[in-house]
Parts: C-alpha cells; structure tokens; sequence
C-alpha cells in the first residue's frame, strides 16, 4: 500500500529523534560522541607523530582525559626512543589485573633492567601465561634459579596442570628434592586424568633419583639405597637408575647378586639399547666369570651392532682372558666398521703387539696419531715403543720428543730417548 505524505514526515521525525538524542549526548555526556571524535582525533594524531615526527614548535597536541590508551601509546613512542623511564612514568600508574596491556608492558621494561620481581608480579597480575613460562626457562638457563622459581611459582598461581613440571624442575635444580615431590603427588591427586600425568610420574622417579646421587656423592648410602629403590618403584621403565642402582651396589658394597639383580631391571625397562646387557657382562667380567660374561657381551653386540664401544668392551675382556686370537679378529672388524674409533685403534694396538704382528700394531697407532686431537701423551708413548722395538729409530725419536711436549718430566719419553741416543 503506498505511504501517504503525512506518514513519510511522521518516519522522518520518528528517525531524527535518535540521531538527535546521540547529538545531545554527545554535547552534555564528556565521554560522549564528542569525546569519541576528540579520541579519535587525537589517535590520528598520534599516528602521524610516531611515524613521521613533526617540528617542535608542532608537538603532539595533549590527549583527552578520556583516551583509555593514550599512556600506553605514549609509553610504546618512550621505549621506541629508548627512554623506558619516561614508558614507566607513564604506565606505572595504571597497571592492574584489569589492564593488561599496560601491565604487560610494565613487565617487559621491568624485566629488561632485571627488576625480575616486579616483572614477575606484573605478568602474574596480568595472567600471561607465556611470558612467566619463558622467563621461567630463561632465568634458569641464566643460573638465576631463585628469580626462576618465582616466575614457576607465579605461573603455577594462574594454572597449576601446566605449571607443575616446570615448578618441580626448579625445586629440583635447587636440591628442594621434597617439595618437587609433594608438588608432584600433589598434582597427581588434583588431576588423575591429566595427560602430564605421566610425565609428573616419570619427573618424580627423576627426582629421587638426583636425591639418591646426591646422599651416595656424601657417603649417605642407606639413604642413597632407599633413595635408588624409590625411584624405581616410582618408574620402573626408568633403566638409568636401574643402572646406577647396580653399580652403587657392587662398588659400595660388593653385593653382586643385587647389583645383577638390578642389571635384570635394567634389561627389563629398556630391552632394546643393550645397556643392561653390558653391565651385566662387565659385573661378570669383574667377578672373572668368564663364560656368562662373554654371553652377556655377545647379547648386547647382537642387540646393538651400531655399538663399537660395546664390541670394544669384549674384545678387551678376550684379550684380558688371554684369548688374543679372538680379540683380534673383533679388532679387525672395528677397524673396518668404525675407522675413525681412536679408542679401538689404540686398544688395537696393544693387542697386535702382544700378538707379535708389529706391522698391524704401527698400523693402528698411526691412525691413533692421525686422528687424535687435542695430542694425548699415552697415544705418543705407546708409536715411541712400538717404533723403537721394531728398530724405526728416528720415528721413536720423534714420538718421544712429542710426548715431552706434553709432559717433559714423563720418565718413558726420557728414557727412551737415552736409549735411542746410547
């Protein structure tokens, strides 16, 4: 139905009433639509002034009182001219949980002049997650670990699920051993289903099991012994302890059994890197049994053949047994597999020497030479008497010489020079 005349000026003045209502109360309201011009005035203003300075006789004009950013903008032009004195003077006023941008740039400037504290309260005051987490990490790696454990503790304040690794680490770092762990268990009750769970589990066998070492490093062994059976009850996938747990065992108390015992676990937690297998064989190669030794040792080269320091490991206990023939076949095949292994060169060595195979033996300790870096005095004492029982004299000279370089007192190197020179 078409609109009369009379109802189109009843819609015009239905419609003006509104936007005359706005006028109005942008006249009488101070942060009204007038305000909102001045505001957005100003910010232009700003603008055109941080990116392209004008003269001084043309300062940036005084924002209006209602600009709810005004400081900041002031504060980010003070840092950007590198007067964070003048960004502070500005802001410091204004911080607060409910302004989170100010605060947050207070804690940047704060943190900047390693006023950590105040850093650290801001962004816990402002709920930024991810500045307490990297300045907890960042103050550790810088050895400021009571500065870390606040950021951890701040951070822990906003959300503890996420937060209790990290505490723990730091409590741990400072030796604060029980409270990583009651944080830990703590955690653990609070979140049964939390997918940090195990990871808390795993920390927390970490963690009694740098509290064992630190009781064993002091002569503490009962303790260090309950401390080891924790953190292997607490996780028994976790194969280093197992490991230390054995060898803290045999050396502290010649307890083989318990240490073998300890190996098995070893086995058990991580079947694959053959590390168990190993020191099961050293243990046995310690008590001179023989023929479960060298099972154990073949177990973890079949395991691990990527091993040469395992393969080593064997060929210098069949040399040890006498069994010179088989420790040299091994000795070839290091050479072959791991050519630059100094370690098997060097043992290699000795062994073609009480082989009589002098050729094989100058053979090997001259790759020893070749490829030894920093020089090693032991490495130039064994070429000077291979070279010399095999009549290379100027060769022996040489290596004699070396060796007083790095130790001109050494009693082998003198006296094979006074021999050569006789």
């Amino acid at each position: 139905m078409p609109v009369s005349i009379q109802q189109k000026r009843k819609l015009r003045i239905l419609l003006a009433l509104p936007v005359a209502a706005i006028l109005l109360w942008g006249i009488i309201t101070p942060n009204g639509f007038r305000a909102a011009v001045e505001v957005n005035k100003w910010s232009l203003a700003f603008i055109a002034h941080f990116y392209q300075p004008i003269s001084s006789d043309q300062a940036l004009p005084l924002p209006p009182a209602s600009h709810p950013h005004a400081k900041l903008l002031l504060a980010r032009e003070a840092i950007a001219n590198g007067d964070d004195d003048l960004a502070l003077a500005y802001i410091t006023p204004l911080i607060g949980p409910g302004n989170p941008l100010v605060t947050n740039t207070y804690a940047e400037i704060t943190y900047r002049h390693e006023d950590f504290a105040r850093a650290i309260s801001a962004w816990e005051m402002a709920g930024n997650l991810t500045a307490l987490h990297n300045a907890t990490y960042e103050l550790r790696e810088k050895k400021l670990l009571d500065d870390a454990l606040k950021a951890a503790i701040s951070r822990y304040h906003l959300e503890p699920e996420t937060s209790t690794s990290a505490l723990a680490t730091i409590y741990t770092d400072l030796k604060e051993y029980d409270q990583a762990v009651a944080l830990l268990d703590q955690s653990m009750g609070e979140f049964p289903e939390s997918k940090f769970f195990v990871t808390w589990l795993n920390t927390k066998s970490g963690v009694q099991f740098s509290q064992a070492n630190d009781y064993a490093a002091n002569n503490q062994l009962s303790e260090a012994e309950l401390f080891y059976r924790a953190s292997v009850n607490t996780n028994p996938n976790n194969w280093i302890a197992w490991k230390k747990f054995g060898w803290f065992y045999y050396y502290n108390f010649k307890d083989s059994e318990s240490a073998a015992n300890c190996f098995k676990g070893e086995m058990a937690a991580y079947p694959e890197n053959g590390e168990g297998q190993i020191d099961l064989a050293t243990l046995y190669a310690l008590e001179k049994q023989a023929q479960p030794a060298g099972y154990w040792y073949r177990q973890a080269i079949s395991l691990r053949p990527d091993r040469g320091d395992f393969q080593l490991h064997y060929a210098k206990f069949l040399r040890d047994s006498k069994e010179l023939d088989e420790a040299a076949e091994i000795f070839d095949r290091l050479s072959q597999d791991f050519p630059d292994y100094i370690d098997a060169h060097y043992e290699a060595a000795l062994t073609y020497a009480q082989l009589n195979q002098p050729a094989k033996a100058i053979q090997s300790i001259e790759r020893v030479l070749q490829l030894m870096n920093p020089p090693v005095l032991r490495y130039y004492l064994l070429a000077g008497s291979l070279y010399e029982a095999n009549g290379m004299k100027e060769k022996a000279v040489e290596a004699y010489k070396n060796a007083l370089l790095l130790d001109p007192q050494s009693p082998e190197a003198l006296n094979g020079i006074k021999r050569l020179s006789e």
